[in-house]
């Protein structure tokens, strides 16, 4: 069964997939919000996005993963 946090990783693998690196400008300001936000949930929901733009294999996504891990593990 989909609930609305699957329909919408399921709406940014296809988004992902389609526009790959043309869809950064647009996400990368909210996800790196959502990665360092002090709300674990928010942080969470960061993570989440951060998978399902991954499977589009945007080339940008390996840099954000590192930064975040980093930032994760330090805080």
């Amino acid at each position: 069964m989909y609930d609305a946090g699957k329909c919408s990783a399921a709406a940014l693998d296809v988004l992902a997939n389609v526009f790959r690196n043309d869809i950064l400008p647009v996400i990368l300001p909210i996800l790196k919000e959502l990665l360092f936000h002090h709300d674990w949930e928010l942080k969470e929901s960061g993570i989440l996005v951060l998978g399902a733009i991954a499977e589009g294999k945007i080339s940008s996504v390996t840099n954000i993963i590192a930064l975040s891990r980093c930032h994760m593990c330090c805080n």
